[in-house]
Formats: C-alpha cells, sequence, structure tokens
C-alpha cells in the first residue's frame, strides 16, 4: 500500500507540474502565433515606406533652355523709349500710377502671349543681373524668381511698373498686371532711382503663366 500510494503521489506531482509548466507554454505560444501574424504586416509596412522613399523622383532637365519650356509666350523686342526722362507718369509706390513730380525711366516692350508679371532689371553686358535697378509688378509678398538674383525678396521691397498698353494703364489698383493671350504692345515707365547710368545695360523679363521666367534681350542703356 505504502508503495501504490508512492507511486500516485509521484504521479499526481508530475502531473500537477506539466499543468504548472503548460500554463507560460500556452502563453508563450500565443504570443508567438501574434508575432507570426504580426511581422509580415510591419515588414510589409516598412518596406512598402522604403520602397517610397527610394524611388527615383523625375527631375526637369536643366539643359531644356527656359523659354523652350513655354510654348505660348515670346519676347519679341525691349529698348528704351524716346520718352525716357521726358515725361512723369509713375511713383516709386505699387499702384502709384500718377505723376510725383519726377521723370520716369520708360521703356518699350513687345510680347507675345499671356504673362502674369513683368520686370526691368539691371544687367552686366552678359546680361545677368547685377545691382542697380529692379523693378516689377509684383506686390505685396509675392516672391522675386531666384533667377533674378540680388537680397531683395518680395515685391513690397521693389519699386513698381507702370504698363500701359493701347493707350491706357493695365495695371491693377494694387500695381500688378497680367496679359492675356495675343500679342501686347506695351510701354514701361518706372520711377527714376539714379541707378541706370549711361553704359548700364537692362532686361525685361517675363513671368509665364506656367511660372516659367523669360529674359528679352540685353539693352544698352
Amino acid at each position: 500500500m505504502a508503495t501504490m500510494t508512492s507511486r500516485v503521489d509521484v504521479r499526481a506531482s508530475r502531473a500537477l507540474g506539466y499543468r504548472r509548466l503548460a500554463t507560460p507554454l500556452t502563453q508563450l505560444g500565443r504570443w508567438l502565433t501574434v508575432a507570426a501574424f504580426s511581422l509580415p504586416v510591419t515588414t510589409t509596412f516598412a518596406t512598402a515606406i522604403a520602397t517610397t522613399a527610394c524611388a527615383p523622383r523625375a527631375t526637369e532637365d536643366p539643359s531644356t533652355p527656359v523659354q523652350a519650356r513655354t510654348s505660348e509666350t515670346t519676347i519679341g523686342a525691349f529698348a528704351v523709349s524716346t520718352e525716357n526722362l521726358n515725361v512723369d507718369k509713375v511713383g516709386l509706390r505699387d499702384g502709384f500710377l500718377k505723376p510725383d513730380g519726377n521723370r520716369d525711366l520708360a521703356f518699350t516692350a513687345t510680347i507675345n502671349g499671356p504673362f502674369k508679371a513683368l520686370f526691368v532689371v539691371s544687367t552686366n553686358v552678359k546680361g545677368e543681373p547685377v545691382y542697380g535697378l529692379r523693378a516689377d509688378t509684383l506686390v505685396g509678398s509675392d516672391e522675386i524668381p531666384p533667377e533674378l538674383g540680388g537680397v531683395i525678396d518680395t515685391g513690397k521691397m521693389t519699386i513698381g511698373i507702370g504698363v500701359v498698353e493701347d493707350g491706357k494703364f493695365i495695371n491693377a489698383d494694387s500695381g500688378a498686371a497680367r496679359g492675356g493671350s495675343g500679342p501686347h504692345s506695351l510701354t514701361l515707365y518706372v520711377a527714376n532711382t539714379a541707378t541706370l547710368q549711361a553704359g548700364s545695360y537692362v532686361r525685361v523679363y517675363v513671368k509665364t503663366e506656367d511660372n516659367a521666367i523669360l529674359s528679352g534681350p540685353i539693352t544698352p542703356y
């Protein structure tokens, strides 16, 4: 009887031990099951992020001429007008389209196609923007295109341009000026800041509807 009782106790003890061992093993199995299902999802998500980040982005060919990127707009001509320093049409501020008691700079420009802004800028003999005249039809916080260089970066920091077509100003009250399709024969009036002197060079730039910047002929002043 003692031997039988001893064997029963041993079996009971072993069974109890198995149950105690089975509990953490069961929990471990459940955890591994969850991890097994979660891992592919996490890996797939991470792979998708890495693939997106590393995917090549379309870039514009820098060798393409700026004017070739715009099919509608071209600059036909730009010159110093015979009215230069002989008229008083505008003031220094954007939208100041009336005499201010000082004679103005005057230029003529022919633009074919739509435009959303005009710039008259001092350049060197190579046509590169330099310190000097900075006039445009941008206003307020409109940003100056980086192609024009310089430390001036918004329209409110430059002097305006009075744009006349068919004998009347086409500027909005703010001083901004736009043109639609077709040819435009323009006269551009700029307040004289004495930055242009004999031997200087000046150039007109046009911002098109698709935000390309076109450069006009390099013009001796």
